[in-house]
């Protein structure tokens, strides 16, 4: 699993790029104990495995949500098959 760090209003507009080099899926999540914030709406995110140089991709930005804070998706490729 990977964890985006918490978002707070010292860092909203930053742009993450998470990208699977490993044959095993990597669930990526921007929930932390206690403070949940959402990847476009989902709790996380599944990049499948695949061969090096191959993998997939998950790139984000942080942004204000109402009340507070949410990942959303500005790039992806989840599966490289």
């Amino acid at each position: 699993t990977a964890t985006l760090p918490p978002i707070t209003a010292n860092n909203v507009g930053t742009v993450y790029t998470v990208k699977n080099l490993n044959s095993a899926e990597v669930h990526i999540t921007g929930s932390n104990p206690g403070v949940e914030q959402f990847i476009d709406g989902m709790q996380y995110l599944v990049l499948s495995g695949a061969a090096p140089g191959n993998g997939p991709y998950l790139t984000v930005t942080s942004c204000a949500a109402g009340a507070g804070f949410d990942w959303y998706v500005i790039a992806k490729q989840l599966s490289s098959i």
